[in-house]
């Protein structure tokens, strides 16, 4: 039998820190987009 270990986030009360968490974990996922758009730029060949 495989043991399944469950992680359980608390959730902060005040509305300030949960818009600060939504505004982190958007800016985490522009800044994905921007390094993937980055990686694919580089390392696609150049067309002349």
């Amino acid at each position: 039998m495989k043991s399944v270990s469950v992680v359980v986030l608390a959730r902060p009360k005040s509305p300030i820190l949960r818009s600060h968490l939504a505004l982190s974990s958007r800016l985490l996922g522009l800044r994905s987009r921007c390094k993937t758009f980055a990686e694919c730029t580089y390392f696609n060949p150049r067309s002349s």
